[in-house]
């Protein structure tokens, strides 16, 4: 997706592609963002962290609750088990966010959209997961490791979409090929080609 991810394949041969839908998100202007509303994204697919997914919903649900901001809740679509009591709702995550003041979640791309749609973002890190792409937020968004800690960062009025994109260029432009020349999935495409000739 960019540099970062390069970097992370240290010693081995690597293009950067970067992501046609982050970047077309990113071509276009913030939307306004003035509804108070937390998407929560459990993202805990393929057997990694399974046994965190009910103790990191509750957490993110008692932090909107206690700093009194409406929460919906999206799920990775290849999420198995339950997060009951708390039910999903099936909107589409770029709806979501489309309508959403703030982003809680952990490590998944949608991360890096709701930055890209300048959305507030908190990492939200109550099991400890020592995965270092959401380790640094540079002025990017916010960790946080415990529900008070989330309900804290909801109580603050949210930034203007324009300003939370602002402040994170350096991290997302670090993160992602954003600017503009070829197509991320031309790009692709090419190196396909060449590895298999």
């Amino acid at each position: 997706l960019g540099q970062y991810g390069a970097d992370r394949l240290d010693g081995v041969s690597s293009s950067l592609t970067g992501s046609t839908r982050l970047r077309s998100l990113w071509a276009e202007a913030p939307g306004a963002g003035d509804h108070r509303l937390a998407t929560l994204n459990s993202n805990f697919t393929y057997g990694v962290l399974t046994e965190h997914r009910r103790p990191w919903v509750r957490s993110a649900v008692s932090g909107c609750r206690s700093a009194g901001v409406p929460w919906a809740l999206s799920r990775h679509t290849a999420e198995r088990g339950t997060s009951l009591p708390h039910r999903r709702d099936r909107r589409p995550i770029s709806t979501l966010l489309d309508g959403s003041s703030h982003f809680v979640g952990r490590f998944s791309t949608v991360c890096y959209e709701a930055l890209v749609r300048g959305v507030e973002f908190a990492y939200h890190n109550p099991h400890g997961e020592s995965e270092p792409t959401f380790s640094t937020p540079d002025g990017a968004f916010v960790i946080t490791r415990t529900s008070d800690e989330l309900a804290a960062m909801l109580r603050v009025a949210p930034r203007s979409r324009a300003a939370v994109r602002a402040a994170a260029t350096p991290f997302l432009t670090h993160h992602l090929r954003l600017e503009d020349g070829p197509d991320p999935a031309e790009i692709a495409a090419d190196e396909i080609v060449r590895a298999v000739r």
